[in-house]
């Protein structure tokens, strides 16, 4: 079953979003200190209103036709390599190893990876996009770590958390027919734990008087997680995702507005 009218809503909604980020970043541009991280984190926000304008395009030209590798795609890991280096340039690089959740990171993506290949087929798009992804989940990461977003406790449910998701998923290649809905009901629930678990984070912090650099940390956060619950959901469920991104975009601008005007 489709929802193109649904898709087409998520769509301009991020993209009316993405327009407002757009125009009040580009007023904070006048605080010098702040000027990289933020002409950074503006890029990246124009490089996913392209990605949006290019997938409706092609919603639009060619409903019935998936592209190899389309222009959307190419925006949308412009946007995450950006998003990425606004966050280093703001934070500074740091010299800790942080093995632990870099090596996390890197598995978890990785796993990501091959099921993307499993579901599409798509050898070359899958690997090269999840490289850029997997680049920008170790970045948030290891800021969140730095930050001390997250306890060690909560590190470890996630790690859990996120380990019987992956199995769940996987086991969707091979266990019965029978078994499949109640497999997918459970991947979902705990998908969307996790996710509302980043929302309560998020908002905890935007609305409390700690670091803002830890706010804006597990804005990405959030915004990583709603990423990966789009990308291993299937319509309806997909858009849940979708505009999840939508959500945690305006909240990683409203932290780093914070900052900004706060420093």
């Amino acid at each position: 079953m489709s929802y193109p009218w649904i898709g087409l809503c998520c769509n301009l909604l991020q993209l009316a979003a993405l327009v407002g980020i757009c125009v009040q970043t580009y007023r904070l541009l006048d605080k010098k200190e702040y000027f990289y991280p933020l002409i950074l984190f503006l890029f990246g926000m124009v490089a996913f209103m392209a990605s949006d304008v290019f997938w409706m395009l092609h919603g639009i030209i060619r409903p019935d036709f998936r592209f190899p590798y389309s222009s959307s795609e190419v925006s949308q890991d412009g946007a995450l390599l950006l998003l990425a280096a606004g966050l280093i340039s703001l934070m500074g690089r740091s010299k800790a190893k942080l093995m632990s959740v870099t090596v996390g990171s890197i598995c978890f993506t990785a796993v990501n990876i091959a099921l993307w290949i499993v579901w599409s087929g798509e050898w070359f798009k899958d690997i090269f996009d999840g490289l850029i992804f997997m680049y920008f989940v170790c970045a948030v990461c290891r800021c969140i770590v730095r930050t001390e977003g997250l306890s060690r406790k909560e590190w470890v449910v996630l790690a859990i958390a996120g380990t019987l998701l992956m199995a769940g998923e996987a086991s969707l290649s091979f266990i019965p027919e029978s078994a499949v809905l109640p497999v997918d009901i459970c991947n979902y629930v705990l998908m969307f734990a996790i996710l509302l678990f980043f929302y309560i984070k998020v908002i905890r912090s935007l609305c409390g008087v700690g670091s803002h650099i830890r706010s804006l940390c597990l804005a990405y956060g959030g915004f990583t997680w709603a990423l990966f619950s789009m990308y291993m959901s299937a319509e309806p469920m997909y858009f849940v995702g979708f505009s999840s991104t939508t959500a945690m975009l305006i909240m990683m601008y409203l932290a780093l507005r914070r900052v900004v005007r706060k420093a």
